[in-house]
């Protein structure tokens, strides 16, 4: 009682050792004890340790109880395709691999819908290709005119919401006659700016304080058709770039999931002690979002995306940022790593790190990093944790 889904519980009782857990933790569980106590590491899909030992053995007391930081968990390390990797990295999202979803593996979160996706859905809702022509009041009106290019959707038009509620409804029952475990369904606005100024829109966004005004807004009544469908149905939207800063008055209904990104941000130090200006923002606007969000999805930016082979020190700010938002109440986590290339800074070693920090934020850093440096580099070690160092220091600290 109390473990959920993911959490176990490791006992010495009598003359046996004893692992108890939920679907996926009881298999957590059993990788817990092999790398505690037997030495075992799965570091990079190229590095895996498993000593030879002469005698395996846990303490005679042993009585641990493990829960993890996050509900869902997900590195974006798009070459590690096999569920068994992921499942030892206690990665619990089908969109890593979805061999996941199998029983052996305890299964998988609920899913996004397939066709609308994780974010940026608005096209795929309502496309301006099929649409702009006959109805161009469907789209973002900007300084007087209705966009065809880069355009959002117009939030107060009742027929946009009509035709909005019926895709994500038809989205339910597709997946539901599939035998699917879907249960969260995008909708949120396009990797682009132009949110609509209609007269509507406008006002709407300028008593909430925010473009966020409009969206939650419509969002709330989609998502109250959708449990209308299905009771455990959760919409999904995007707290980004124009929508971030939170709306004044209207609250998320209990089953819309928002989901907050920092790609702004400064990531050379903590987000919780930087002094850029962004960073600042964002402590702000978290704090909000976590006042009156029920689901909190944070997504999270590791690697360099302007030039992913340059080196990129954020090492020292990768565990504490994650501590920061489980402090400050997200409760589903995405560390966004730049899997398109495999050149990223110290790609591995990140990935690792971050995976270990959802499961427990109060991790003892450098002592991960040995770990995982020894493993991976071998001799090589020592010389890698010193250009790690020397990559650290940052001469405006001195």
């Amino acid at each position: 009682d109390g473990l959920g889904e993911d959490g176990f519980r490791l006992q010495a009782k009598g003359g046996d050792l004893v692992v108890t857990g939920g679907r996926r933790g009881i298999l957590y569980g059993v990788y817990e004890l092999l790398e505690t106590y037997g030495g075992c590491g799965w570091y990079a899909v190229d590095c895996e340790g498993v000593p030879e030992i002469a005698r395996f053995a846990v303490p005679g007391d042993l009585n641990r109880v493990e829960k993890p930081a996050f509900v869902r968990r997900r590195c974006n390390n798009g070459y590690t395709v096999s569920p068994d990797f992921f499942v030892r990295w206690r990665q619990n999202d089908a969109e890593l691999s979805p061999g996941l979803r199998a029983a052996k593996f305890g299964g998988a979160m609920p899913e996004f819908d397939a066709e609308l996706g994780i974010c940026h859905t608005f096209e795929k809702i309502l496309n301006p290709k099929d649409h702009f022509k006959d109805h161009p009041e469907y789209f973002s009106e900007k300084d007087g005119k209705r966009l065809e290019k880069d355009t959002q959707l117009c939030l107060t038009n009742p027929d946009v919401l009509r035709l909005t509620i019926e895709k994500v409804v038809s989205r339910i029952r597709a997946n539901r006659a599939a035998g699917k475990d879907v249960r969260i369904y995008g909708v949120s606005p396009n990797d682009w700016k132009n949110p609509c100024t209609c007269p509507a829109c406008a006002a709407l966004d300028a008593q909430e304080g925010s473009p966020s005004g409009s969206l939650i807004a419509f969002v709330n009544k989609v998502a109250e058709a959708a449990e209308k469908e299905d009771p455990e149905a959760i919409v999904e939207t995007l707290a980004y770039q124009y929508t971030r800063v939170p709306p004044k008055t209207i609250r998320p209904r209990h089953n819309v999931m928002v989901t907050l990104c920092v790609i702004e941000l400064d990531f050379s130090k903590p987000i919780a002690e930087s002094r850029f200006g962004a960073n600042e923002r964002l402590r702000a606007q978290l704090g909000k979002w976590r006042e009156i969000a029920n689901h909190l999805y944070l997504w999270n930016y590791d690697s360099n995306w302007r030039y992913a082979a340059m080196p990129h020190p954020n090492l020292d700010a990768l565990v504490p940022n994650v501590r920061f938002f489980r402090e400050n109440g997200v409760t589903d986590l995405f560390e966004n790593f730049l899997s398109a290339n495999p050149a990223n800074d110290f790609f591995w070693l990140k990935n690792w790190l971050v995976a270990k920090a959802m499961w427990n934020p109060g991790l003892d850093v450098g002592a991960h990093v040995r770990r995982f440096t020894d493993a991976y580099y071998g001799k090589a070690a020592p010389f890698v944790r010193e250009y790690l160092r020397r990559l650290a220091d940052d001469p405006r600290d001195e």
